[in-house]
């Protein structure tokens, strides 16, 4: 097969390889084959760009009853209602954010060893839920930006949860409370006394957060990432 798309697009030979790791198509109502391919980019001007490759096979596939591809064996048997669906490369799109994550747990995790040893009673995974509150933070600021304003109905709800979680927080400090009495690496700064009432109140605040805020805010950015790649 590979032999025969770099006959018939054209391209190099060299350009074009494949993994042979194919696999059926479960949305497809036949038994029919997802057969994967790779281009390689090339320095050279005069040749095709990646890009251009994919356009030309999946329009020549798509239209293969007008050109050689329906006379020739095996592209005479490739779906034309199909055509050629790129599939993106996650470690290339991914990459920078995945070391700076693996980078992120790293540095957690020497602060987390020092306070350890530094004063071994206290409760020094504290500076790992700091950590996932920035995180939530970022995320919140995210969802606002890019994905709110396409979900219109959320706004009133989503503005009187912030108003009453905010009136919350004046009396524990949902969250944040939990540092001052974390007694972290031995500092007094993080030596407060919490009563169990005060914790109470930061566990149920962050579960309520959880469901009302969290999930569903979790839910309409997946499903707006879902719809993207759909298009």
């Amino acid at each position: 097969m590979v032999a025969k798309l770099a006959e018939l697009v054209p391209i190099d030979p060299s350009r074009i390889t494949t993994n042979r790791r194919n696999q059926p198509d479960p949305k497809a109502p036949a038994h029919q084959i997802l057969l994967s391919v790779t281009f390689k980019s090339s320095d050279d001007r005069s040749q095709r760009t990646v890009q251009q490759i994919i356009d030309d096979l999946d329009d020549l596939v798509k239209n293969k009853g007008y050109n050689s591809f329906s006379l020739e064996y095996p592209t005479s048997c490739l779906d034309e209602t199909y055509g050629f669906s790129p599939v993106a490369n996650l470690w290339a799109a991914y990459k920078i954010k995945l070391i700076g994550l693996f980078a992120g747990l790293l540095v957690l995790l020497v602060i987390y060893f020092f306070a350890r040893r530094k004063y071994p009673e206290g409760c020094n995974f504290i500076v790992i839920k700091f950590a996932l509150i920035l995180a939530d933070l970022s995320l919140d600021v995210a969802f606002v930006l890019l994905s709110a304003k396409n979900v219109p109905e959320i706004h009133t709800p989503r503005m009187v949860w912030s108003e009453c979680k905010n009136n919350f927080s004046n009396h524990s400090d949902v969250e944040a409370i939990t540092f001052l009495g974390s007694k972290f690496a031995g500092l007094k700064m993080f030596s407060a006394p919490l009563s169990k009432t005060a914790l109470n109140y930061v566990f149920w605040g962050s579960t309520l957060n959880l469901f009302i805020e969290d999930i569903p805010q979790l839910v309409i950015q997946v499903h707006e990432d879902i719809a993207v790649e759909s298009e």
